[in-house]
């Protein structure tokens, strides 16, 4: 354990030769882009699965969808879409706050 003098912090230093970063990029549920944020991966899922995980009836979540349809659009989605793809998937449970 080291300590910075300028903070007051204690920081743990790891040394393993077995741990980098690639092998632990594996182990995490996201992926990392070349701005080094973490977006989180998503799979397709059905507008039905999603207002079940928003606690919502499906025709709640179908007027939210409404409101957007615009910006869906741009992801391939039309009102009458029941398989959403992942990157319609991130948005949605990112702008609504969706724990998928």
């Amino acid at each position: 354990m080291a300590l910075d003098n300028t903070t007051g912090a204690q920081s743990v230093v790891l040394e393993h030769s077995e741990f980098t970063s690639s092998s632990t990029a594996s182990l995490l549920p996201f992926s990392t882009s070349l701005n080094s944020q973490l977006i989180p991966t998503m799979k397709s899922a059905y507008k039905y699965e999603l207002a079940d995980a928003a606690g919502v009836s499906r025709r709640t979540f179908q007027r939210w969808l409404k409101e957007n349809r615009s910006r869906l659009s741009r992801f391939g989605v039309k009102p009458t879409t029941h398989l959403l793809p992942p990157r319609a998937v991130r948005w949605i449970c990112l702008q609504y706050g969706i724990d998928f």
